[in-house]
């Protein structure tokens, strides 16, 4: 054999070794992470509740929320709008907002809906009974260090919002994003009621998207769990209720970021 085949032959085995070893260790980073994922799911607790199931009239749902003072529930959808259902699933009614729809949360005071934009990286305040937004938050998640590497117009960013407190303490609001990182965040925004008033006395002059503001991350909270997709404040417990995905698990979270239990969930990617 010559030696320029031998060196070929050489050079051949050594990539080959290369490859064989980034494959054993592909191989177990992932038979790790699915391991700590199974152990999260069966060190949780079962969710003490029964389980029915319905299809709802509507398109790509993505994301539900109650509305205390009209008795109906808000179901978003990917496609562009927001449905008003009864306690009955029957649509009342249906509210255009344009849009990547993640997110929904009621405001307890003003009664408006606040609606969350995944690729838009945006969450807007809508008025139910004028049909209209009233304000656009741009949230300029970039400037906190925890997403400077952070693509914009991601599919894994804005997932879920949540308004949380109380009258004594304050409102805050909170949103999911949802991987790369996976983490929940404090949006710096002002939900007092004068800002709910002052934004619907100045948004007939400002245009489709209301009156337009931009807004920082507060605050980070590493709930140590991938792939989360939504919270929803608890006001009789106080707690902020998150939905990872990725491990079927519903985690009660308290407003410093502090995991207090956490759940089994049925089914596959709630």
């Amino acid at each position: 054999m010559s030696e320029a085949s031998t060196d070929t032959h050489g050079s051949f085995l050594r990539r080959w070794k290369v490859v064989l070893v980034l494959g054993v260790v592909a191989c177990l980073i992932t038979c790790a992470l699915c391991a700590r994922s199974w152990w999260r799911y069966w060190r949780a607790e079962p969710l003490d509740a029964g389980w029915t199931f319905h299809e709802l009239a509507v398109d790509e749902p993505s994301a539900i929320a109650f509305h205390p003072g009209r008795g109906t529930l808000f179901v978003a959808s990917d496609e562009g709008y927001v449905s008003e259902l009864d306690t009955e699933l029957r649509v009342l009614d249906r509210h255009a907002i344009p849009g990547d729809i993640e997110g929904l949360a009621v405001h307890p005071i003003a009664g408006t809906l606040f609606v969350a934009f995944e690729s838009y990286q945006a969450i807007a305040e809508y008025d139910i009974q004028q049909k209209r937004i009233l304000r656009t938050l741009n949230l300029d998640l970039q400037a906190h260090p925890a997403f400077s590497s952070k693509r914009r117009q991601t599919n894994e960013g804005l997932e879920g919002i949540a308004i949380s407190g109380d009258e004594n303490t304050g409102y805050s609001l909170m949103a999911i994003i949802e991987s790369d990182p996976a983490l929940m965040i404090r949006v710096e925004a002002d939900l007092s009621p004068q800002a709910t008033k002052q934004a619907r006395e100045e948004s007939g002059a400002a245009g489709p998207a209301g009156v337009r503001s931009t807004v920082t991350v507060a605050e980070t909270f590493d709930l140590r769990v991938p792939r989360m997709s939504d919270v929803i404040y608890d006001r009789e417990l106080g707690y902020n209720l998150v939905l990872c995905s990725a491990d079927r698990l519903l985690l009660l979270v308290d407003q410093d970021g502090r995991m207090a239990k956490s759940f089994r969930l049925p089914g596959h990617r709630p």
